[in-house]
């Protein structure tokens, strides 16, 4: 999955909330857990930021290289928890 090392070319930054309690953020963990160092080695410059709020839901964020303001991916949680988002190593 080539598109790994290319996150950096259209992103600014990237944020990842959950919490580090709930059963509802265990899959984000897990998935933190598994995929967070492979994407920093091969986006250095890139900021991927993981955030840990008690109580939150798990949220994916984005802001682009083409605009300033943040994106917000609804979606994630329901990929997370279905394992459709899952970058292999």
């Amino acid at each position: 999955m080539a598109w790994r090392g290319k996150l950096s070319q259209n992103l600014k930054e990237l944020r990842v909330l959950l919490c580090q309690s709930s059963p509802s953020s265990a899959t984000t963990r897990t998935f933190v857990e598994k995929n967070y160092k492979d994407l920093k080695s091969l986006n250095p410059k890139l900021p991927i930021l993981i955030r840990e709020c008690r109580g939150i839901e798990p949220q994916l964020w984005a802001r682009y290289e083409c605009s300033s303001s943040w994106i917000y991916y609804d979606w994630f949680k329901t990929w997370v928890l279905r394992g459709a988002f899952v970058w292999k190593v």
